[in-house]
């Protein structure tokens, strides 16, 4: 084939190419407007929602509560077909939850036990423990108490279960080993805890290390308050150390005052001033540091208590390089 047909036949063959490539481009923008305006016909049909299947027993539902809330107690007692008509509705337990709190008393207990039950760990069940074993506590009914009772009920309930079972004849030093936890919170205990804490304080419980070691948490929770009555619960010999958190948590540059730290019980004299140091760091790195390398020197911190304050001050200085730095040894 000469030069003239081969070039000639080239081209022929590139638009034939071309031809069917514009093809494919105008035939997949034509199918995507036909697309474009499919979806648009679609969207502006009216949504069909499922049917409501609910709605009467809805409304029924909210006639049955506001019975159970506005009707006397004995009315709310006979309110139990009512309530029954709907036990196929998802928010039944709610009714049997109201009925109970509104009539709740000492004959009920069996309803109580079989709702909690029942309904052990679901939503509905939230707080009808609690709300029972304060109707019981008020009117002092210790068996049925201690049988509904569980861990972790808080503070004050949890001071009345440990006096029931005292009464109960169990033994005192088994009851007094669980009110350290009781004694180890950094704020006020209910009036319920004080006969446990002075049989715990009688039976030598209460010793130095355990009000230091609450005066820390304390401290650390900012409640001075406290501090104050728990330093005289102290020997006079390490009074100080609470008047040295009380001291830093007032401003936290009087860790630098030496004569907080004598150093007379150091392992405790170093908590307060790894506490301070930290939290001081943060707005005066130069002074932090300086106080970590006076008590450092004379090997007060552990490992781990210099690895807090380096960790601290060096954080601080990446933050805001300040004009000069006092190097930490």
């Amino acid at each position: 084939m000469s030069g003239f047909y081969f070039s000639s036949w080239l081209g022929q063959r590139s638009l034939t190419k071309n031809n069917k490539l514009f093809a494919t481009v105008v035939g997949a923008f034509v199918c995507s407007l036909s697309s474009f305006f499919s979806i648009g016909a679609w969207a502006t049909q009216p949504l069909t929602l499922p049917e409501d299947i609910f709605e009467k027993d809805r409304a029924r539902y909210l006639e049955v509560e506001k019975k159970l809330l506005t009707y006397s107690k004995l009315s709310v007692q006979r309110l139990d077909n009512d309530i029954y008509e709907l036990a196929h509705y998802p928010l039944y337990p709610y009714l049997l939850r109201l009925k109970l709190e509104r009539t709740m008393s000492i004959r009920t207990k069996r309803e109580v036990k079989q709702f909690l039950e029942d309904f052990n760990g679901q939503p509905v069940s939230y707080g009808v423990r609690y709300k029972w074993l304060n109707y019981l506590a008020k009117h002092d009914y210790r068996s049925t108490f201690l049988d509904n009772y569980r861990p972790g009920m808080g503070a004050r309930l949890t001071c009345i279960a440990l006096n029931y079972r005292l009464k109960e004849g169990e033994s005192e030093q088994a009851i007094l080993s669980e009110v350290d936890a009781l004694w180890l919170h950094g704020q006020s205990q209910p009036d319920e805890c004080d006969p446990l804490f002075a049989k715990w304080k009688k039976a030598g419980m209460m010793t130095p290390e355990m009000v230091i070691k609450r005066i820390e948490i304390a401290a650390k929770e900012d409640n001075r308050s406290i501090i104050s009555y728990l330093k005289r619960q102290l020997p006079g010999d390490k009074q100080y150390l609470a008047d040295a958190w009380l001291s830093v948590t007032r401003d936290t540059s009087r860790v630098n005052r030496t004569a907080l730290f004598p150093l007379k019980n150091a392992s405790h004299e170093a908590e307060v001033i790894v506490w301070a140091v930290e939290k001081l760091a943060w707005r005066n790195p130069d002074l932090a540091g300086t106080v970590f390398n006076r008590y450092n020197d004379k090997n007060v911190f552990s490992p781990a208590q210099q690895h807090v304050m380096r960790r601290a001050i060096a954080l601080s200085y990446t933050l805001e390089p300040p004009s000069s730095s006092a190097s930490l040894a």
